[in-house]
C-alpha cells in the first residue's frame, strides 16, 4: 500500500480593488476573489510549494 502525503502549497498574489474611502473592506471581499479567479484561468498566479507533512524529502 502507497503511503500518502500531504503536499502543502501557497498562493503568493495581491489583487488591488478600488473604492471609495470608508468602504468596509469585507464588502470587496467577492470582487476581489473574481480577481484571483481571473488571474487562475490566465495561468497569472503564483503557486509555491510550501513543505510536505507527514513524510520525508
Amino acid at each position: 500500500m502507497t503511503k500518502l502525503v500531504q503536499y502543502d502549497f501557497s498562493i503568493d498574489n495581491l489583487v488591488t480593488v478600488q473604492a471609495p474611502e470608508g468602504t468596509d473592506p469585507e464588502t470587496l471581499r467577492e470582487e476581489a476573489l473574481l480577481k484571483v479567479w481571473n488571474l487562475m484561468k490566465d495561468d497569472c498566479i503564483e503557486v509555491v510549494f510550501e513543505k510536505i507533512v507527514g513524510g520525508s524529502v
